[in-house]
C-alpha cells in the first residue's frame, strides 16, 4: 500500500484514532410523573436515577450547564424551569419562562444557548440564569408538542411535531429557519428525540423506540422501552468526550509522524 505523501499518513491516523475510545454519550428520558433515568438504545431498558414530584414537559442537558428540566403551565402563567441535580436528587427552581407549553428544551451545542419550541409554533432561547424565554421566530406549521435534538455537524436541530394521528420531523436552524422533512414519521406522539452518532432515535409516548431517517423523516418502530412508569414527555443526553487514551494516542501518533517527516522530508513515499 503506497501512500504519496505525509499528510495522506496523518489524516488516516487521525481519523482511525478519533473513532476509538471515545466515551459515550450518556442518553437520558423524562417521564410526566418527575422521573428521569437513562435509556440503553441497544436494550431499550430504562433505568431511573431521579425522581421528583414535578410534571415535567421536558429535559435538556449540557456539560457545560448541567440538567435543565420545566414543567408545563396548566394556567398560562407560563412555565417553570429547574436545574437538576441527578446526585442530590434535587430540584432547584431557576425561574418561570413567561412563556406557556414550551414543550421542547435542547441547547445548541455550540454555543451553549438553551432553545426551545412551543405548542403555538415559536422557538425561543431561555436563559439558564432566570428562566425567561425570548422568541427568535414563529413556524408555520410546527407544534412542538414533541421535542429537540441538535446535529452539531450542521449547526441545526431536529425537532418533532406532533398531532393526534402522526408527528412530523423539522429541521431548525438557532435563527428559526425552518423546513418540513417528509410527509409524517409514522408515529403518534413523538415526544423524545435524540441524535447518537449518526442515528435519529425519537420515543413516543406509550414507550416505543423507534428509529427516524433524517432525511425522509420516517419512523420505523426499533423495540419497547422497558422499565417506564408513565407517559415519556422528553429526552436528552450528555456530549461525548474523549477518554484520555484517545487524546494520548493522537498526539503520539502525531509527534511520530513528525518525527517521520524531519527525517524523510516533506514528500516521502511509503511502501507497505
Amino acid at each position: 500500500m503506497r501512500f504519496k505523501n505525509i499528510s495522506t499518513v496523518l489524516s488516516l491516523t487521525l481519523v482511525t484514532l478519533a473513532t476509538v475510545d471515545v466515551a459515550n454519550a450518556t442518553s437520558y428520558l423524562a417521564t410526566n410523573d418527575g422521573i428521569i433515568g437513562t435509556i440503553d438504545t441497544s436494550t431499550g431498558v430504562f433505568t431511573p436515577v431521579f425522581t421528583n414530584g414535578v410534571e415535567f414537559g421536558d429535559i435538556a442537558f449540557s456539560n457545560g450547564n448541567g440538567l435543565f428540566a420545566n414543567s408545563l403551565s396548566a394556567n398560562g402563567e407560563g412555565d417553570r424551569l429547574f436545574r437538576v441535580n441527578l446526585n442530590a436528587n434535587t430540584l432547584t427552581l431557576v425561574g418561570s419562562e413567561d412563556v406557556s407549553n414550551l414543550a421542547a428544551l435542547e441547547f445548541n451545542r455550540n454555543t451553549n444557548v438553551l432553545f426551545g419550541g412551543s405548542f403555538s409554533g415559536g422557538l425561543y432561547t431561555v436563559n439558564t440564569s432566570n428562566g425567561d424565554a425570548t422568541l427568535v421566530s414563529n413556524i408555520p406549521d410546527y407544534q412542538a408538542a414533541g421535542d429537540l435534538a441538535f446535529d452539531p455537524s450542521t449547526d441545526s436541530f431536529f425537532a418533532t411535531s406532533s398531532t393526534p394521528d402522526d408527528s412530523t420531523l423539522f429541521s431548525i436552524t438557532p435563527d428559526g429557519t425552518a423546513s418540513q422533512i417528509g410527509n409524517g414519521i409514522g408515529f403518534a406522539n413523538v415526544f423524545g428525540i435524540i441524535l447518537e452518532g449518526n442515528t435519529l432515535y425519537g420515543f413516543t409516548d406509550i414507550g416505543q423506540q423507534i428509529i427516524i431517517d433524517p432525511t425522509t423523516g420516517v419512523g420505523t418502530f426499533d423495540r419497547d422501552v422497558t422499565g417506564t412508569l408513565d407517559i415519556i414527555v422528553g429526552a436528552s443526553q450528555t456530549e461525548a468526550i474523549p477518554e484520555p487514551s484517545s487524546l494520548f494516542g493522537i498526539f503520539g501518533a502525531l509527534g511520530g509522524i513528525l518525527a517521520l517527516k524531519r527525517k524523510y522530508g516533506v514528500n516521502p513515499n511509503f511502501v507497505k
